[in-house]
């Protein structure tokens, strides 16, 4: 039998580092795991750390889901019992909020109850150190003694292409109602497109729109955070504004209205 103090028990930590998960948008649902990992003390059961983004509208207060899961080509008994213990770590290692699950059954491809962190505007700086996320979660089997205590650390980068593009349309006065212009950004990385740039004048009123066109309807999740202004003869920005957005299959166009009207 287990000591039901767990200081006395040997124990298997794993720490996650997720890298840039600043760029994940808000309007993501997408679950992001980490690479896998295998307890040779815990009779080989392999599993991972997941993470399920989830975002507050009426708060604007955003934060994730927190989760365990055993793999579904695990090796190990059909199930087994643990206690584990989730901790949201500072730049310097110390736990800043932590919660303990105790006796979870867990088969293979089943996960323990995942925990809730949610973060204001105002503690990013805290909890996410450079737009970086550090997870622990340790892990005590319930039935049996682990022979050693164990520890691995696993990362995950979520890369980040950064792109300035200037767009000189010419002939603006010329635009009629319902005129398109368009241009593709291709990434400096392999040269494959990004996003198309749709230009339009739209409405009675002649507003001015872009709009942002995945190039593929078959990509994969991609994650923007864009900054558009309109620029001035001397190239300082006018107006403009920032947004987020996620192209997915079941987005692959977002409109952006200006505050201008071809008049003005």
């Amino acid at each position: 039998m287990a000591s039901n103090n767990n200081s006395e028990r040997k124990v298997f930590t794993v720490t996650w580092t997720v890298e840039n998960i600043k760029y994940i948008t808000q309007k993501c649902r997408e679950i992001l795991r980490s690479p896998t990992f295998i307890i040779h003390t815990m009779e080989e059961t392999k599993w991972c750390l997941f993470i399920r983004p989830f975002f507050y509208n009426s708060t604007s207060k955003d934060g994730f889901f927190l989760g365990l899961e055993r793999t579904s080509d695990s090796d190990g008994p059909p199930s087994i019992k643990i206690d584990c213990e989730y901790a949201l770590l500072t730049a310097d290692g110390c736990v800043a909020r932590q919660c303990k699950v105790i006796e979870q059954e867990v088969t293979k491809n089943d996960s323990v109850l995942e925990i809730f962190y949610g973060i204001s505007a105002d503690e990013h700086e805290y909890f996410l150190p450079n737009g970086n996320l550090t997870v622990r979660c340790k892990m005590w089997k319930c039935s049996g003694e682990i022979n050693n205590d164990g520890y691995c650390t696993v990362r995950t980068h979520i890369g980040v292409e950064k792109k300035t593009s200037i767009w000189s349309i010419r002939n603006f006065s010329t635009l009629e109602k319902g005129s398109e212009l368009t241009n593709m950004i291709k990434s400096t990385l392999n040269g494959k497109p990004i996003v198309t740039l749709k230009f339009s004048v739209t409405g009675e009123d002649e507003m001015l729109q872009v709009s942002f066109i995945s190039p593929d309807s078959e990509v994969e999740s991609t994650s923007f955070s864009i900054k558009l202004y309109v620029l001035d003869i001397n190239g300082e920005a006018v107006t403009g504004g920032k947004a987020q957005f996620l192209f997915g299959n079941f987005v692959t166009k977002l409109n952006c209205p200006l505050p201008l009207t071809k008049q003005k």
